[in-house]
């Protein structure tokens, strides 16, 4: 389940570096091109999954009404929230019945998609503002703050939430963002430092992360996040 953190970060880190590149002069012209290639990506896969599933699903499921709520749900990016609802355990034997269980993931990453663009252009990041950059972090800071905080605590209280929200997952997306807004500044010595470690060995930690019992879900997705973004930069 961890891989689906090490995604996160990986997405932060590509969604900023694509947005680097990319300069508007209104922000109608921004929302309508980030949107639409997000759609041609995501949607046509989607759309295809969920018909053809839900068709094989309604003749071997006895009982498919939850499985094909979930897969309307993720059609509009919200299968997460239905999933907290429901307070599902991802990991209960009953969750291997729901087909569209995985899409919560994608959910996610589309909530991502809409709250992250905002703070993009707002900061200037790809209008060559001045200090554009240092702003974005700043934000991105304060935002993974809160949303590590609450990670930890609602894993006590409410793991559904925890494991299924925006919320609780905004700081691995964000901590992939920050990394490529530190690794675009130049002269940063400890990265250079960093940039020079063999990513072999942190590989391996990251595998034997993967190999932690459940009950060490908190303290593994704390490590992984940081070993991911450490990979990452030490990829040539």
């Amino acid at each position: 389940y961890l891989g689906v953190d090490i995604f996160f970060v990986i997405s932060g880190y590509v969604i900023t570096s694509s947005l680097y590149h990319r300069q508007f002069s209104n922000l109608l012209n921004f929302f309508i091109s980030f949107y639409q290639r997000r759609l041609k990506r995501l949607l046509p896969a989607l759309l295809f999954f969920v018909f053809t599933t839900s068709i094989f699903i309604s003749f071997f499921n006895s009982y498919p009404p939850q499985s094909l709520k979930t897969g309307i749900t993720s059609l509009v990016g919200l299968s997460n929230f239905y999933l907290i609802r429901y307070s599902t355990d991802y990991f209960a034997n009953h969750i291997d019945l729901n087909p569209f269980a995985h899409t919560w993931s994608l959910s996610v990453e589309e909530q991502f998609y809409f709250i992250f663009p905002i703070i993009i252009w707002f900061t200037g990041f790809n209008r060559g503002f001045k200090n554009s950059i240092r702003n974005l972090s700043f934000i991105l800071l304060f935002l993974s703050l809160v949303s590590f905080i609450s990670f930890v605590y609602f894993y006590q209280v409410n793991q559904p939430f925890a494991y299924f929200s925006i919320f609780t997952r905004f700081w691995e997306m964000s901590s992939g963002s920050l990394l490529f807004l530190t690794s675009i500044k130049k002269n940063i010595l400890i990265i250079e430092i960093l940039k020079k470690i063999n990513p072999l060995p942190i590989l391996f930690l990251i595998i034997g992360i993967f190999l932690l019992p459940l009950s060490a879900a908190v303290p593994a997705t704390i490590l992984i996040i940081p070993l991911s973004n450490l990979l990452i930069l030490c990829l040539k």
